[in-house]
């Protein structure tokens, strides 16, 4: 094993509930405990690890200049710092591990820090250290598992508080002064008559208790006292007593259901409050990538908004090979998960298909996606041969043409993103934007260059919309105005649109209108002489097509497949992530896209 920076992640404690008490403590590491499942990116190989109380020992944290920072930020801002025994970081080491304590500064890192404490957003305790293969000793369980003990560090750089999943499950934390518990004799028997002096106090403040006789002559004198002090014609009369039971036992029964539908209603809201108010978790993508690299598997936020996307995929007859399965289709309803310790759902997780959509030029230039789809679809077309007149209660005549359709199979769409390690420690909304729309981009550039490509197709990949088709070659705005006119002499009036390269772009922005009275030049304000032009990099440098581009169907079927690839780039220090999704594309109708070039 190789001597390199290393990163293990345990529970840290929350902040006291008293808003003034900004000191939080815990135990960044705990000896002797087996860790999850852990894997090692340089050697490709899965193991557990046990920690030695020999590896960190009072003597050699001593030594250490240790900061604490969030989520591994080397550039944010440090919380609190060990200096070789002195500082803003408190660091003990006893039987159970290394034990921290630190008060949040008074600054707005701080107080954003110690709200996520408090919340329970920040939960996780993370470190960094550095390790030689000389101290580190490999053996084997009865399961066959390697099991690596470090029985010393070399240095330990950082503790960093993140929201990730733990590598050591059976690290305890609290919210007590840890020092409490090991108070020497003088201090507890301090303690002790403080606690005596509080108690004499508080009984010279209570009355002193009664005797049996006296409590009885005490309740004998109050009943007679009460009766004799109420006037003669306030007296109730027993037979007016008897008219009014029924009465007041009536009201008491709609007193009590009233009171009882109130409880009710009480119970309900307190119950939707819960609902909207607790108990609520959003699906992050980093983070189960970050989960499947150092731990093999998912975490249960993540592993059932996966299972989720795992749905989709049978449900469309297509194999799950990846580890994470992100859903295509929106959903309200929230996913439950049910083994977080306490039942949790998942209110928000990534929504791949709307920045899909929004963000195609096929789909803004008019093109229809259909989505969740199963199985193969058979879309029908239909050309002008199969239109004609008939009498109003007369048979359709035979046009001499048959219905026919084009089919759409579900093709597997491969991409990949490489993320550095770096980067997967990050733990901010602009990190998981970044992820999620490299991703987006990663498949929309593919798709896209496959649909507008000229490329043949076969069983496992879409035809190009231009295979077989030679380019038109435009000189001039003349030339422009005939490829315009063929898709409306074809009856493709649905609102034509241009497809344009960016070289094909400044090719018609330096284009006139015509040689003859005032001179326009043809694109102007994203439009070609009026008619609407999107721009691309996924068609072919200099080419642009115009038309009804209604007549273009994109099928897409299940989830997105992700496939976390810790291996094969790990010289380079990044994880690739392999994406693998599902999609077709068809013409309906032939000629209602016009393909041109320039010179």
């Amino acid at each position: 094993m190789k001597s390199q920076q290393q990163i293990r992640y345990a529970p840290i404690t929350r902040a006291e509930s008293d808003a003034e008490n900004r000191s939080i403590s815990g135990y960044a590491l705990v000896f002797n405990k087996r860790s999850e499942k852990l894997y090692d990116i340089w050697s490709g190989q899965y193991f557990y690890e046990i920690i030695s109380p020999d590896a960190c020992t009072q003597e050699f944290i001593d030594t250490q200049d240790i900061r604490l920072i969030r989520n591994h930020n080397e550039m944010g801002t440090t919380l609190a710092r060990w200096k070789k025994g002195s500082g803003s970081l408190n660091l003990q080491v006893d039987d159970i591990g290394l034990h921290f304590q630190f008060n949040c500064p008074n600054t707005p890192a701080g107080d954003e820090l110690l709200d996520a404490i408090r919340r329970g957003d920040a939960d996780k305790m993370s470190f960094a250290f550095y390790t030689s293969a000389d101290n580190v000793s490999t053996s084997k369980d009865d399961e066959g598992n390697e099991i690596r003990t470090i029985n010393k560090f070399d240095y330990i750089t950082e503790l960093s508080i993140l929201d990730c999943q733990p590598a050591y499950q059976d690290t305890s934390v609290d919210n007590r002064n840890k020092n409490s518990d090991n108070m020497n004799e003088d201090q507890l028997k301090e303690l002790q008559d403080k606690i005596a002096e509080l108690e004499n106090k508080l009984n010279e403040l209570q009355p002193a208790e009664m005797s049996d006789e006296e409590e009885a002559k005490d309740v004998d004198s109050n009943e007679e006292d009460s009766e004799e002090n109420v006037p003669e014609n306030e007296q109730p009369k027993e037979e007016e007593n008897r008219e009014d039971e029924n009465t007041d036992e009536e009201s008491t029964e709609e007193s009590d259901e009233s009171v009882e539908e109130n409880n009710e209603e009480n119970i309900n809201e307190e119950n939707k409050r819960s609902i909207n108010t607790m108990n609520k978790k959003n699906f992050s993508l980093l983070k189960a990538i970050r989960s499947v690299v150092e731990t093999g598997k998912l975490d249960a936020v993540s592993q059932a908004v996966s299972d989720l996307g795992a749905q989709e995929l049978r449900a469309a007859g297509l194999p799950c090979t990846g580890q994470i399965h992100i859903p295509m289709e929106h959903r309200d309803a929230p996913v439950t998960v049910n083994s977080y310790g306490e039942d949790v759902v998942v209110t928000e997780f990534t929504d791949i298909l709307e920045p899909l959509r929004a963000n195609n030029v096929l789909a803004d230039a008019g093109a229809r996606i259909m989505t969740g789809l199963v199985g193969d679809l058979q879309v029908p077309t239909m050309d002008a041969q199969q239109v004609g007149w008939a009498g109003e209660i007369t048979a359709a005549a035979e046009s001499g043409a048959a219905f026919d359709h084009v089919l759409l199979q579900p093709k597997r769409l491969t991409a990949y993103i490489d993320v550095s390690k770096q980067f997967l420690v990050q733990d901010s909304l602009g990190a998981e934007e970044l992820i999620k729309r490299d991703l987006i981009n990663a498949i929309q550039t593919k798709l896209e260059s496959t649909i507008l490509g000229t490329a043949a197709g076969d069983t496992t990949k879409p035809s190009g919309i231009f295979y077989g088709v030679t380019p038109t070659t435009v000189a001039d705005f003349g030339d422009v105005c005939d490829l315009e006119a063929d898709i409306e002499d074809a009856n493709f009036n649905n609102g034509l649109k241009y497809i344009l390269s960016p070289k094909a772009k400044a090719a018609l922005r330096s284009m006139v209108i015509g040689t003859t009275g005032p001179a326009g030049m043809v694109y102007v304000n994203n439009e070609v002489d009026g008619t609407p032009a999107l721009t691309t990099t996924n068609i072919a440098t200099k080419t642009f097509a115009v038309g009804d581009w209604s007549n273009l169907v994109i099928g897409q079927w299940g989830s997105v497949d992700l496939t976390v690839d810790p291996f094969s780039q790990a010289a380079n220090g990044v994880v690739r992530i392999v994406i693998n999704a599902f999609f077709d594309a068809k013409m309906v109708r032939e000629g209602a896209i016009a393909y041109g070039t320039f010179e």
